[in-house]
Parts: C-alpha cells; sequence; structure tokens
C-alpha cells in the first residue's frame, strides 16, 4: 500500500499559483522546494516498491503531485518518482493526464528528454517513475547568475526545440 509522506504537499504555493509545496520544507530564493529527507521510504512508496527504492527525499512540488528523488535498489540507479497528489487521484481526467505523460515519455529516447521507467497504482495512489537528472533548474540559475550568456540561451533554447522535434 502507498501512503502519503507526513509532509504531504497541502500549502499553496505562490510560485506555482496556488500548487501547493511541502509543508516542512524549505524553498530557494526562486520559490523552489529544495531537497529534504522523506520520513521513509514506505511512508511515500507502493509497498511493492518501497523494497525497491531508499533514500527517498523530496525534489519538488507541482499543480499535479510531489517528485521524489530515490535510488531503485534492483536497477541500482537513481530515478525520479512523480506521486500524483490524492485530490487529483479521485478525478479520472487526473489519472488519464498522469498515464498519458507516462506513455509518451517511455516512448521516447533522446538526449534531451528524460527516460520513463514505470508506471502504477496502489491503494489509490497514481506514480510514475522516470530518469533523474542532476542539476539545477533555469530558474535557480538565473537567480544565481542574474542573467544569462547568450551563447548559453542559444544552447538550451536549441536543445530544448530539437527535443520538442523529436517528440
Amino acid at each position: 500500500m502507498i501512503c502519503a509522506p507526513q509532509s504531504w504537499p497541502t500549502e499553496p504555493s505562490a510560485r506555482t499559483g496556488g500548487a501547493a509545496r511541502p509543508r516542512s520544507s524549505s524553498a530557494t530564493p526562486d520559490g523552489h522546494v529544495t531537497g529534504e529527507a522523506a520520513p521513509s521510504a514506505a511512508a511515500v512508496l507502493p509497498t511493492d516498491s518501497a523494497d525497491a527504492h531508499a533514500d527517498v527525499v523530496i525534489v519538488g512540488g507541482g499543480a499535479m503531485g510531489t517528485v521524489f528523488k530515490a535510488r531503485h535498489k534492483r536497477l541500482n540507479r537513481i530515478v525520479a518518482l512523480k506521486i500524483l497528489k490524492p485530490s487529483l487521484a479521485r478525478d479520472k481526467r487526473y489519472v488519464e493526464r498522469l498515464r498519458r505523460e507516462a506513455r509518451i515519455v517511455a516512448s521516447l529516447s533522446h538526449p534531451h528528454i528524460v527516460t520513463g521507467y514505470d508506471l502504477g497504482e496502489e491503494g489509490g495512489y497514481h506514480f510514475f517513475v522516470m530518469e533523474f537528472v542532476e542539476g539545477k533548474s533555469l530558474r535557480q540559475l538565473l537567480v544565481e547568475w542574474g542573467m544569462f550568456a547568450e551563447e548559453y540561451v542559444l544552447r538550451v533554447a536549441r536543445e530544448v526545440a530539437e527535443a520538442l522535434d523529436h517528440a
């Protein structure tokens, strides 16, 4: 059975226009949720997957759910685990949206698109396991750097365009 973490997102975030973010986590100056140790793997993962994941850390929250960074024991790799908010899991449209996202991601293979590994549901909780990409968001970099060099903007725009063209 999958259980909500003790700090399941319930407070609105100004950054996401009312979307929730974890109650007890801290946020960077740009409004992103910083990594925080989750209560335990068993508290945030389906039973079948709790034994398969370790070192679970909250890395972000948004309108649809919470994303965790975890080590997948059987694959021996770091993954991102997106869990749909319980309040949205009761709405078939949001469940289908998560499923559609997972199917689309799983059908693509491109250096600038994450790889999808698994999709599931247990105890009313819907989740998507995908590749975890280490790094900072563009927003975090903008806060840190103040502005981007033209070459950097062009490189990122080119990579995004290549990924979109592939999709």
